[in-house]
């Protein structure tokens, strides 16, 4: 890992220790998940909490199991997607962690200039993989809304169930309309989140 990109994300991560998937549910859930069984059946448990956090407008969760997908195979295009995404200080889904994020995380700061300044094709595989460890060390660690999530969110339960009064209020039903589907989730899959599709 850089340390100049800030952060120990290994202390959350480490690709040796098993399934990421399966450390993001347990950061999120506190409790051990049969994740073999779940890609067995096609992760639907995992696909019904992310779309979970999309729906209530809880962020962070979707931001890990993004690093981890762009771990797997990191390009520029997906780098940028991601900062425009969850961390500059206009991204539409902008994470909770603020201290996490430019204009405070300053090391972060300096890796995305860099990673903007070089030449070469958006798709090209430029992107240092461990760019967003920090971030996701600080989000898995401080994240309010993962805490939440982990006391209240329930597997059994489908994504609207989980809701309060078991539906969207209006300012959930406008980010998902008119923020999430037209515009961050399209971004996201032309940057190669193929995944990311399925969700809400």
């Amino acid at each position: 890992m850089n340390p100049a990109l800030g952060g120990d994300w290994t202390r959350h991560y480490n690709p040796a220790s098993g399934s990421s998937n399966e450390l993001i549910l347990k950061l999120l859930l506190g409790m051990a998940l049969n994740l073999d069984s779940m890609m067995d059946r096609g992760g639907r448990r995992l696909l019904d909490l992310l779309e979970y956090c999309v729906r209530s407008v809880q962020l962070d969760p979707v931001f890990l199991f993004l690093v981890r997908d762009y771990r797997s195979a990191a390009t520029t295009a997906k780098a940028l997607v991601l900062y425009e995404s969850f961390c500059q200080p206009q991204a539409l889904a902008r994470l909770s962690v603020h201290e996490a994020l430019p204009p405070y995380n300053l090391r972060f700061e300096a890796g995305m200039r860099q990673l903007i300044a070089r030449p070469g094709q958006a798709g090209a595989a430029l992107a240092p993989r461990e760019l967003f460890d920090g971030v996701a060390a600080q989000v898995a660690a401080k994240s309010i809304a993962i805490r939440r999530i982990r006391r209240n969110y329930r597997v059994r339960r489908s994504p609207t169930e989980n809701l309060p009064e078991g539906r969207m209020n209006e300012a959930q039903r406008h980010f998902v309309d008119r923020v999430w589907e037209p515009i961050v989730r399209p971004r996201l899959k032309a940057a190669g989140f193929w995944r990311i599709a399925a969700v809400a």
